[in-house]
C-alpha cells in the first residue's frame, strides 16, 4: 500500500498515514489538526503527534502534544523556516523540555 501524509487521504485511510499507526486524529479550531500516531520503525509504544497548519502537513512531528501545539502556532504565525527556532524559545518561556 502507498503512504502519504495528505491529510484527506489519511482521514479516508488512516492506514496510510506514512509515519505510523494513526491512533486519533485531533482537529483544533479551523486552522490546526494533529495526527496522533505510534511510530512505526520505532516499535515504540509512545504516540507521537504529526502537525498540519490550515491542512497542509507541516512535515514535523512532536513527541509530545503540548510541543504540538506549540510549533503548530509558531508555523501559522511564522515562516516555516523559523518555526523551529520559535518553538524552541516558546517551549523554554513554558518550561517543556529541548527536544523536538
Amino acid at each position: 500500500m502507498e503512504t502519504t501524509t495528505d491529510l484527506k487521504l489519511v482521514r479516508q485511510n488512516p492506514k496510510c498515514f506514512t509515519w505510523g499507526h494513526v491512533v486519533k486524529i485531533h482537529d483544533v479550531g479551523e486552522d490546526y489538526t494533529f495526527v496522533e500516531y505510534v511510530d512505526y520503525a520505532d516499535g515504540q509504544t509512545v504516540s507521537a503527534f504529526h502537525v498540519y497548519v490550515k491542512g497542509q502537513s507541516s512535515g514535523r512531528s512532536s513527541c509530545s502534544w503540548d510541543k504540538a501545539l506549540v510549533l503548530a502556532i509558531s508555523i501559522k504565525n511564522n515562516s516555516y523556516s523559523m518555526a523551529d527556532d520559535v518553538a524552541f524559545c516558546a517551549g523554554r518561556v513554558l518550561g517543556l523540555d529541548e527536544s523536538y
